[in-house]
């Protein structure tokens, strides 16, 4: 039986969610393990989720099914809900605390998921098991980005001050690239929604917190000169 309606969050929110698709929603999650839909036209929660057993920390609406909503909790649980009945949802286990979650730009039923043990997967709602496992990072992954633009390619980052590219996506990924950021642990990326080429990066490094990277050159290596050339 679905609770009551007129719902509020009882502690701190991690994360929220506009949905592109349904201007009028909104997700929120928090450390009260529930996820919240607003009605933002009325002002008020309207559903609640409360299926996590820990904090609720990654939000991400799909990009053009406009009922679907990945999920991601500290219960080491990703989850994908059919939002049109607030109980449909479909569960895959991880190792570590869900960071980050994003879709995958070239295939409508797959995403790429980090976790707090440095962890990549890929999971498709088509099967039950991810697709892969990756031990990427040696830390949290802290940022993830794929564009359709630039396809079979994911850039993810993590608290060790660099950004790497894998490539291989539907298969057995592999990682092809890799650059210092030099702004610290690196917390967060981002990409440019009017620009698929331009990712900003945020960390902690006080001087130099902020970094925007051209990933169409960025990762292109300068020619040297030799003695001969000179």
């Amino acid at each position: 039986k679905e609770p009551k309606k007129g719902y509020k969050h009882t502690d701190a929110v991690l994360d929220i969610a506009w949905n592109k698709n349904a201007a009028h929603v909104l997700a929120s999650g928090s450390v009260d393990n529930t996820i919240l839909l607003w009605d933002l036209d009325e002002s008020v929660a309207t559903t609640q989720m409360s299926h996590s057993k820990d904090k609720v920390q990654m939000l991400k609406w799909h990009p053009h099914e406009s009922h679907t909503l990945l999920t991601g909790s500290s219960d080491k649980r990703v989850r994908i809900y059919d939002c049109r009945t607030y109980d449909s949802f479909m569960t895959w286990k991880v190792k570590g605390e869900v960071e980050k979650g994003i879709w995958n730009a070239s295939c409508p039923f797959s995403c790429f998921v980090g976790t707090s043990e440095g962890y990549l997967y890929n999971i498709d709602v088509r099967n039950k098991k991810p697709v892969w496992e990756m031990k990427s990072f040696d830390k949290e992954v802290t940022g993830l980005y794929v564009t359709e633009h630039i396809p079979d390619r994911l850039y993810a980052c993590s608290n060790e001050e660099v950004l790497k590219v894998f490539e291989n996506l539907t298969d057995e990924p592999k990682l092809s690239s890799q650059k210092q950021v030099n702004i610290g642990e690196v917390m967060c990326l981002e990409g440019n929604p009017n620009h698929h080429s331009m990712i900003a990066m945020g960390g902690t490094k006080r001087c130099k917190n902020l970094t925007l990277l051209n990933i169409e050159t960025a990762f292109i290596k300068k020619e040297t000169k030799s003695d001969e050339d000179i």
